[in-house]
């Protein structure tokens, strides 16, 4: 070994040494924990940290978990309370209901509503367990028209302390009419009949008559809705046309119309046998045709109107009292004729039916009527006229001079002492009645009732031949 080479080997033993030193510190601190700004910089995008190394991390983290402030938590406010109102549009006349709905009613208190329609408080309910309560307003209690509803939600625990309010609208409509109306009861130029209501309510008002586009008479509704009024047929007719009765309506209630009959013209003098057909139920072969068509021109019947059409005359049926004192009232035509304040009747007052034509056959001494306990006579005015009392209202009617009534009868059910035996032979010896022929011999029939069609013949006879 030469000299150089010795000096030079204690570097190199000191060189492997300290490489030796090195190498195992390198190895201890690949074995020990890494801190995180070691490890920092040697991690990739991608590289996945295990939970473990995660904990690691937060426990580790410099920031001082003192420091952090942390906030209160904030109490939701409460809802206020409310409550609502539903009302359904109804028609006057009907009942309404307002259905109240209430919400966010506080713990403790004893709610309850307070309803007040345009001003006016109406009810107060109380409120269920859901906050609900319906309130009921009476048929008819409002008028027509739209109407404020103010609803106030109280606590009656707290001298009924207002908690919410509400308004609303409640709609009520005007109720439909009906009109119905005709010549009753041979009423001639007067129509009567009645105005009706959707649920029952009474209109007030008018009814106009119109004629062919013309108004030619009117009448007000009485308390029940019914009316009974005349009117004047327009000069120069030349044609069939209806009879229009029109309500006019009021604040609550609709307008309507309806036909009161047909007024069916007449052509050339009434006394000629007529071609045309007055009534539906009188054909032109009817055997009473002429003398029924001649009623009709004359103004002295004018049957029951059907709404359309021709009126009825309704020839089998039985004559009534009163229909008998219309027709001769009629027939006589009495001029500026006040009916009496007071009926001469315990049965007929004014304002009804033919209580003009009545209290006039009393007047002219035409009828006395029925013996009453009361000691005021009855009319009945609706029951049948007997054949016997049709003749007793004729005889007086022409009160005939110098007539005496034969010693034998002219009929075989009657005799000289039969009521009305004066009567009926004169009504027989004037031509105005041949009686009904029987096996068992001619026949007057005194109690059985008149027809109308057989009074239609003894009045036609009366004026065209013996009055002639």
């Amino acid at each position: 070994m030469t000299p150089s080479m010795r000096k030079t080997l204690p570097h190199a033993k000191n060189a492997r040494l300290l490489g030796a030193i090195l190498s195992a510190a390198f190895a201890l601190s690949l074995a020990a924990p890494t801190s995180a700004a070691f490890a920092a910089p040697l991690r990739s995008e991608d590289t996945v940290v295990s939970p473990e190394q995660n904990t690691s991390e937060v426990a580790q983290d410099p920031a001082p978990q003192s420091s952090e402030v942390t906030e209160a938590p904030q109490t939701a406010e409460a809802p206020e309370p409310s409550i609502s109102s539903t009302n359904a549009p109804v028609v006057f006349g009907q009942k309404a209901t307002i259905s109240l709905q209430a919400a966010n009613t506080p713990v403790g208190t004893v709610p309850a509503a307070v309803v007040s329609i345009d001003g006016m408080v109406i009810s107060t309910v109380a409120l269920n367990g859901t906050g609900a309560a319906k309130v009921t307003v009476a048929a008819a209690t409002l008028n027509a028209g739209e109407h404020r509803v103010s609803v106030s939600l109280v606590d009656t625990a707290a001298a009924s302390a207002v908690l919410a309010t509400t308004e609303s609208s409640l709609t009520v409509k005007p109720a439909t009419t009906k009109v119905d109306a005709s010549w009753v009861s041979d009423n001639g130029e007067r129509v009567w009949g009645r105005v009706t209501a959707q649920f029952g309510t009474v209109p007030t008002g008018t009814v106009d008559f119109n004629f062919g586009g013309k108004t030619v008479g009117s009448a007000q509704l009485a308390k029940d809705g019914s009316f009974d009024g005349s009117f004047a047929l327009p000069a120069g007719l030349t044609s069939s046309t209806g009879l229009i009765a029109s309500y006019v309506g009021d604040s609550n209630h609709g307008v309507s119309t309806a036909t009161a009959g047909v007024v069916v013209v007449c052509y050339g003098p009434c006394h000629w046998p007529q071609s045309f057909q007055a009534f539906a139920d009188v054909s032109l072969q009817h055997k009473f045709h002429t003398e029924i068509a001649w009623m009709y021109c004359n103004g002295y019947s004018r049957g029951w109107s059907q709404g359309s059409g021709l009126p009825l005359y309704k020839p089998s049926e039985n004559l009534t009292r009163s229909a008998m004192a219309a027709f001769v009232y009629r027939l006589e035509a009495p001029k500026n004729y006040q009916a009496p304040s007071e009926s001469p009747f315990s049965d007929v007052n004014p304002g009804d039916p033919f209580y003009k034509e009545i209290t006039w056959m009393w007047q002219q001494g035409l009828s006395k009527g029925y013996a009453e306990p009361s000691g005021k006579p009855s009319f009945r005015p609706n029951n049948s006229l007997s054949r016997e009392a049709m003749a007793a209202f004729m005889y007086r009617l022409e009160a005939p001079k110098n007539f005496k009534a034969p010693k034998k009868s002219p009929f075989a059910d009657l005799t000289p002492k039969s009521n009305f035996y004066t009567e009926i032979t004169w009504l027989y010896e004037a031509k105005l009645t041949t009686g009904s022929k029987t096996p068992d011999g001619r026949k007057f029939l005194a109690k059985d009732s008149l027809s109308r069609e057989a009074m239609a013949a003894f009045v036609y006879r009366l004026v065209e031949n013996y009055r002639a």
